[in-house]
């Protein structure tokens, strides 16, 4: 692995996003999460930011019964760093035998 090289005038390197895929259905079920807002700001300002914000072609489903989405688990520190307040659950329930 090459070593990244030194930024001008000292800044820091830029922070890649992840290359995001397409379709959730393309992603395993244990990369998957249930992201539940804490209020209706906090849903908008999700929204924002994955409809037009730095998330933008990430991969999500609304769930319509809930102030949720499902999305890959490493969009998560991205939500995060904007200040949304948000809690997490499985993007699934387990089957029960």
């Amino acid at each position: 692995m090459k070593p990244k090289k030194p930024q001008k005038n000292g800044a820091a390197p830029r922070k890649r996003m992840p290359k995001w895929k397409r379709r959730l259905d393309e992603y395993s079920p244990e990369d998957l999460v249930k992201i539940t807002f804490a209020s209706e700001a906090d849903i908008d300002a999700g929204t924002a930011l994955v409809w037009g914000g730095r998330l933008t072609g990430l991969a999500f489903r609304l769930d319509p019964n809930s102030d949720s989405f499902i999305v890959p688990k490493a969009s998560i520190p991205f939500f995060a760093e904007e200040g949304i307040q948000f809690t997490l659950h499985p993007a699934f329930r387990k089957a029960s035998v």
